[in-house]
């Protein structure tokens, strides 16, 4: 595990030989674009060390549907630049 992060153990789902379907609990950190890593385990003992990194984004509880989508389309626009 990374120094400075928290475990939480959540159940994913085998969706193909290359995804993975899981739902990452509420994390409590200011909005926008932030890079959480990800470790599997398969029987609940031993876990991959790869510390694998996927992009979340974090919007305010009060923010509305536009805002949303706003801040999704900027961040996809800059992805491409």
């Amino acid at each position: 595990m990374l120094p400075g992060a928290i475990q939480v153990v959540n159940e994913a789902l085998y969706a193909s030989a290359t995804k993975i379907v899981a739902q990452i609990p509420e994390l409590v950190i200011n909005s926008g674009v932030h890079d959480v890593c990800v470790e599997l385990c398969f029987n609940g003992q031993q876990y991959s060390e790869s510390n694998k990194l996927i992009k979340v984004m974090i919007f305010e509880p009060n923010l509305g549907d536009k805002e949303r989508t706003k801040m999704e389309d900027d961040f996809n626009k800059a992805r491409k630049a």
